[in-house]
């Protein structure tokens, strides 16, 4: 209406609708149209759509046949470029899917093709897990009656698509299966204390979360289970928050008094509800993809890496991971980081195709993946793009040379793995193991409009003695700097009182190598690396015994180390400034000043050279 492309006596094809009652008035809602064109006049003579009183007085007030079989496929309506929808995986875990099927429901190939959507003739349960056996095609077996509770509240309600859900639907009913399910979380504000967790549910339209706490969160927690499909009736319909929400919904859903959660046990119905649904972008196209966003990759796994511990920055909360590498048609591989359960209870195998939903796009020294509390993984997704991405592995692609976007060249096969690291950092894979010279890092304008990372080999030849700590906050997940009332040190975030604090790094180093000198900052965990004490202890050791504390910063000085340093640009008293901060760091051994003394004999040969 505001390009002016719909206007009056505009002809338009409705493609997808709904209908909602307001005060017994009947309120259509258009999603989608087609403007056909402009009709000079009226056509024919358009009746008063009747309202819920007078709906039943005559047979003629009926509202037109299209507007009915929108209404009536409103619940089941696939938009024109749907996401490829991939069945439940081969293997079978706690909590995973157990599947025995060759159904390819609703996909797309990965490149744009489009497939044949094809609904299972049979399914059924089993422990959890999700299991069917159907094959391709359409099916000729006569569909089992729906099963019928006494006590179900939803038995025959109309559902609608959830892509169709909005703030301004009063009433409504959802039908999906569960793709994700997260831990019930505890938390505290003004209000005071309460719990709750979320889930993710998802039809063939798109997927959209919905959370319940305290009473709510205790009735339906045991009740939902992954892989398994529900009916979802009420709730307060609002903008999903973007920081926390992934799903393809731009609404979210929180549980109220009137919600109500139902199992679908008819297995029929439930079996329509695809597993996991994907729009799988090609590997070698991440580099077109803006960091933080979220995407679809179906790819084989190359390498599996181990099991590791790191300490958040923001919570100081120990989390695992794991990194996994995965390759596809375009002859690129790429790191996929998997967090938490997913790294855990890993279900699949080197060689198996693994279908990734919601994997967010990084660029640490280059583009990567990681998994969020979003995401979802299918192994062997029994899909033609999937059997596809087999063969091709299975026939050429195990032997190729595979690209990364990290720029460290291709590795052949399986062995183009990202595992291994720097003494088991994880930062020395063979992509962060081109090191840069100082001389090539002093470009004020680095890090200007996105963060920038390089890997550097230095001697730390200054350490600056001012304000090398500070007084933090003892509460778990704050690190805010604290004051001494004369009774004790206090946090106005948290508004408490430690009779101590606990101290942290905020250093300033500077390191040199052959071709030039930087100024880093090194905050608590890198320079407890490089000093190899806690802030508290270094603070102790100043008070006590300065002589030892001048001896620990000294011992740090003049030792070759490897660092792994982010730029970005800040502004200070209006001017931009690009700050080299320091994300990993590591002593070097003696056979690792060998970069460093080739950085010194290249220097000398390009003097050489300039000289002559």
């Amino acid at each position: 209406m505001r390009q002016k492309v719909i206007d009056k006596n505009t002809v338009i094809r409705v493609d997808n609708s709904m209908d909602n009652m307001v005060n017994d008035t009947r309120l259509p809602i258009i999603l989608s149209a087609t403007v056909l064109g402009h009709s000079p006049t009226r056509i024919g003579e358009p009746q008063q759509w009747p309202t819920k009183a007078t709906a039943g007085a005559s047979a003629a007030h009926q509202p037109p046949p299209q507007q009915q079989h929108q209404q009536q496929t409103a619940s089941s309506y696939v938009p024109a470029a749907p996401a490829a929808a991939y069945a439940p995986p081969t293997t079978s875990s706690a909590g995973g899917y157990a599947h025995t099927s060759n159904n390819g429901s609703g996909a797309t190939n990965s490149y744009g093709a489009p497939a044949t959507t094809t609904a299972p003739a049979t399914s059924s349960y089993n422990s959890g897990g999700y299991s069917s056996t159907a094959g391709y095609g359409s099916s000729t077996a006569t569909p089992a009656a729906p099963s019928s509770s006494s006590t179900s509240a939803l038995a025959g309600r109309p559902t609608q698509s959830i892509a169709s859900l909005s703030p301004y639907v009063n009433a409504w009913c959802i039908r999906g299966r569960v793709t994700q399910k997260g831990d019930m979380k505890h938390y505290t504000n003004a209000r005071g204390e309460g719990h709750l967790f979320n889930f993710t549910i998802a039809d063939e339209s798109c997927d959209i979360r919905v959370t319940l706490f305290n009473q709510d969160a205790d009735r339906y927690f045991e009740q939902i289970k992954e892989g398994r499909v529900y009916l979802v009736q009420s709730g307060r319909v609002s903008l999903a928050n973007r920081r926390f929400n992934s799903t393809q919904s731009e609404y979210e859903i929180t549980a109220e008094r009137a919600t109500v959660i139902e199992e679908v046990n008819d297995a029929r119905i439930a079996s329509a509800i695809p597993a996991i649904q994907l729009n799988p972008v090609p590997i070698a196209d991440l580099a077109q993809v803006e960091p933080n966003t979220t995407v679809d990759v179906l790819g084989i796994v190359t390498d599996i890496g181990p099991l590791s511990t790191i300490v958040s920055k923001a919570t100081q909360r120990e989390l695992t991971k794991r990194d996994v590498t995965i390759a596809d048609q375009s002859a690129y591989s790429v790191r996929l980081t998997l967090w938490g359960k997913q790294a855990e209870t890993v279900t699949f195998h080197e060689g198996q195709v693994l279908g990734v939903r919601h994997a967010k796009v990084g660029d640490f020294g280059g583009r990567s993946l990681s998994t969020l509390m979003s995401s979802t993984l299918a192994a062997n997704p029994d899909l033609p793009d999937a059997h596809a991405l087999q063969g091709w592995w299975d026939a050429q692609g195990s032997t190729m040379a595979l690209m990364t976007h990290q720029g460290a060249g291709g590795a052949g096969g399986a062995a183009g793995g990202m595992g291994g690291g720097l003494g088991g950092t994880g930062m020395g894979a063979a992509d962060r193991n081109d090191v840069t010279l100082l001389c090539d890092v002093q470009d004020p304008a680095m890090g200007a409009t996105k963060p920038e990372y390089y890997t550097t080999d230095a001697y730390i030849t200054f350490i600056r003695p001012q304000n090398m700590m500070y007084p933090a906050c003892q509460s778990e997940g704050c690190s805010k700097k604290v004051t001494f009332t004369g009774s004790g040190w206090r946090c106005e975030k948290c508004s408490v009182e430690h009779d101590t604090p606990e101290y942290r790094y905020i250093m300033t180093i500077n390191v040199t190598d052959a071709t030039d000198q930087v100024w880093l900052q090194a905050f608590n965990e890198a320079a407890q690396s490089i000093l190899g004490k806690t802030a508290s202890e270094l603070n102790y050791l100043k008070e006590a015994n300065p002589a030892e504390h001048n001896q620990v910063v000294q011992e740090a000085m003049f030792r070759p180390m490897r660092f792994r340093v982010r730029v970005k640009q800040e502004t200070f008293q209006d001017e931009a400034r690009a700050r080299h901060a320091i994300m990993e760091c590591q002593y070097l051994d003696v056979s690792g000043q060998a970069v460093i003394q080739a950085a010194l004999a290249a220097k000398k040969l390009v003097a050489m050279y300039d000289g002559q």
